[in-house]
């Protein structure tokens, strides 16, 4: 469990952002160009505002999972699907929040605006750890030992009644023939 605080969630400052045509054409002129900026009012571009973290739309998650994404590669892989896939104004926040983790504010600058600490996750404890251990045993019970024994000897026992209905049955036909 990962606790983020408030400030994770507060909306930055607007940033000029190029649009989408502006922010295309930039990389592409730039093959190397790992950030876009700053953009001081100028033509084909918008100013915006986004969350310091945003929600991932299932669908993409995959997408930030492969590997680690720089800004530059998350916003070109992760926008082109979301307009191949006609979710633009849907995926919003998301795409805002790509935008700006591309954008430098100042000359020099080498993070984007939406930078931030990322969260830590607590250190587990004994109670943690046996809470999370419980919910896997619920969950998967052949996870738990002390269940596999039991379970085992059901098994012989359902193997052993299953055998000997056959055999009775089968015992039961020969009988039945010989009348």
């Amino acid at each position: 469990m990962v606790e983020f605080e408030d400030s994770y969630w507060n909306l930055t400052t607007g940033v000029n952002t190029g649009v989408d045509a502006t922010i295309d054409n930039a990389l592409t002129a730039d093959t190397n160009a790992q950030v876009l900026g700053p953009f001081a009012g100028d033509a084909g571009t918008v100013q915006r505002r986004a969350h310091h973290t945003v929600v991932v739309p299932p669908a993409y998650v995959p997408l930030f999972l492969t590997a680690p994404l720089p800004p530059r590669q998350a916003c070109e892989l992760v926008r082109a699907q979301i307009v191949a896939d006609g979710r633009d104004a849907a995926c919003e926040p998301l795409t805002d929040y790509l935008r700006l983790a591309l954008t430098i504010v100042n000359t020099g600058d080498t993070e984007s605006p939406i930078a931030i600490a990322p969260p830590m996750a607590p250190l587990a404890d004994n109670f943690l750890l046996d809470r999370r251990h419980t919910i896997l045993q619920q969950d998967f019970p052949a996870l738990n030992t002390a269940l596999a024994s039991i379970h085992q000897n059901q098994i012989a026992n359902l193997t052993l009644t299953l055998n000997l209905t056959a055999y009775l049955s089968h015992s039961d036909t020969k009988c039945q023939h010989r009348r």
